[in-house]
């Protein structure tokens, strides 16, 4: 039982110390995201994929990000031109 109490209080402190909390804690910055969305939508891609990341649906890792971003941004894209 020890072990198991030991473990959640890892985890707890893991999810503490490394899940990002704010855009700010993310792995990249507004600036990676220029060219690739539109300016005025900048902040809104990043709460995005901080939300993404901390529902585990992505890793804060640069390239993983990026590329849900893109994804993000072909599918408004598309939904615009239909």
């Amino acid at each position: 039982m020890a072990e198991g109490a030991e473990l959640a209080d890892a985890i707890i402190e893991l999810a503490r110390t490394k899940m990002p909390v704010h855009t700010a804690d993310l792995a990249i910055i507004g600036a990676d995201l220029n060219g690739l969305v539109p300016q005025a939508e900048t902040g809104a891609y990043l709460k995005y994929l901080l939300a993404r990341v901390q529902s585990g649906s992505l890793t804060n890792s640069r390239d993983e990000l990026l590329t849900a971003a893109r994804h993000k941004q072909q599918k408004a894209a598309a939904k615009t031109e239909e």
